[in-house]
């Protein structure tokens, strides 16, 4: 399989504790078996990002994000691989720590 991605990724602070993260992304996947290099997919995604950083002294932040994912799949992967296209969605909650080894 041979495949092409593009990332774009955007931040914006809105306050010292306050940070806005914007990533979008494509991914397009060609079977490169055979010699006429069939389209197989293509991907569309996005995820928001709100974090939030409640120390000034401490490397330390908290994030909510949405993971969105589109799934198009050609009429070549559904006709040999018998897939459909499908939409993806995540929501996430964590936190950021560095690990300071040295």
């Amino acid at each position: 399989m041979l495949y092409i991605e593009n990332w774009l990724r955007a931040e914006y602070n809105f306050s010292p504790k306050f940070k806005g993260l914007l990533t979008l992304m494509t991914s397009t996947a060609y079977n490169n078996f055979t010699t006429s290099s069939d389209h197989v997919r293509t991907s569309y995604g996005a995820i928001p990002t709100l974090a939030y950083s409640p120390f000034k002294d401490l490397d330390l932040q908290f994030f909510l994000a949405y993971v969105g994912r589109y799934y198009d799949y050609s009429n070549y992967a559904k006709n040999n691989f018998n897939v459909g296209s499908y939409n993806r969605n995540e929501l996430k909650i964590g936190i950021i720590a560095p690990l300071n080894l040295l």
